[in-house]
């Protein structure tokens, strides 16, 4: 199951991407770190590795792991159901 963090004010980004690195640790195949003042989403996956994703682009590995109807969710629709 993907998980996801947001950023928050006073966050580190280093400490949610040291997060997301336990979540892949314990088994799930992706975690996703968003990062709203940036618009980017910093994504985690098995083998250490991470990648960062923005505007209309589909995110990837959400696709691998959901399948082909998270084409929709890309960056530019989280970020903007996060500042309606």
């Amino acid at each position: 199951m993907p998980l996801s963090e947001r950023e928050s004010p006073g966050f580190s980004p280093w400490g949610g991407g040291q997060k997301c690195r336990f979540y892949i640790r314990e088994g799930s195949r992706l975690a996703i770190l968003a990062l709203p003042e940036a618009e980017t989403l910093e994504v985690f996956a098995a083998g250490d590795t991470t990648g960062s994703c923005r505007g209309d682009v589909a995110v990837d590995e959400l696709v691998d792991v959901l399948g082909p109807g998270a084409r929709t969710i890309t960056p530019s629709a989280i970020f903007a159901a996060l500042h309606p």
